[in-house]
């Protein structure tokens, strides 16, 4: 037996509490930065599985769109989306069902910053950054989400279990935003042509 082959295995069976995540998509739009910034700033027009709701700072109904030192509540339009992984026997999990996400930096036409928490589903305690930039030229613009998570489940999950969440989890990721990038370019362009790219990281 090589040394550490035991804590090798045991590691490998030892039930998970944690989730990380990283993932990334990106988009071309056949319109100008200035257009394409503007539209995406008032993301409840387009990201249409939640409701922007305003806590604290900068209006994001007064402003048309986010704001930096903005506090919204983002609330699920019609619930738990159906394609939306979940834990069997998920214990005493949270009732609550809405993120509170604040803008912490935002440069016109470059970059927008945002942090996203929560308790809610399986989750005990969710943190997410999202990180959207933007560069342009001519009447060509792309726009690049990505995003860095974690949360702690309600209860322990084995290694074959978390294996099977976080692949739920990424193609949940990457359906819902593909489709927020679908209407963004009915927002901007009026059409439904796509040219979305996506990467799990």
């Amino acid at each position: 037996m090589r040394p550490g082959e035991n804590r090798e295995e045991e590691s490998q069976t030892q039930p998970v509490s944690t989730f990380h995540y990283a993932q990334h998509i990106e988009a071309i739009f056949a319109r100008s930065l200035g257009e394409v910034w503007r539209a995406f700033r008032d993301m409840g027009k387009w990201y249409t599985e939640y409701t922007f709701d305003d806590v604290s700072g900068p209006s994001y109904l007064r402003e048309a769109g986010l704001m930096e030192n903005q506090v919204v509540r983002l609330t699920f339009t019609t619930g738990l989306p159906k394609d939306f992984p979940t834990l069997s026997n998920p214990g005493n999990a949270p009732a609550s069902e809405h993120y509170i996400m604040k803008t912490i930096k935002l440069v016109p036409l470059k970059e927008i910053v945002a942090v996203v928490w929560g308790q809610v589903y399986d989750w005990k305690r969710y943190t997410v950054f999202y990180v959207f930039r933007m560069t342009g030229k001519g009447s060509a613009t792309a726009v690049f989400v990505d995003s860095y998570g974690e949360a702690e489940f309600v209860r322990p999950l084995s290694t074959a279990e978390l294996s099977e969440y976080s692949g739920n989890f990424t193609r949940v990721w990457h359906r819902s935003w593909s489709e927020a990038f679908a209407n963004l370019r009915k927002l901007v362009e009026g059409t439904d042509e796509q040219s979305v790219q996506s990467r799990q990281q």
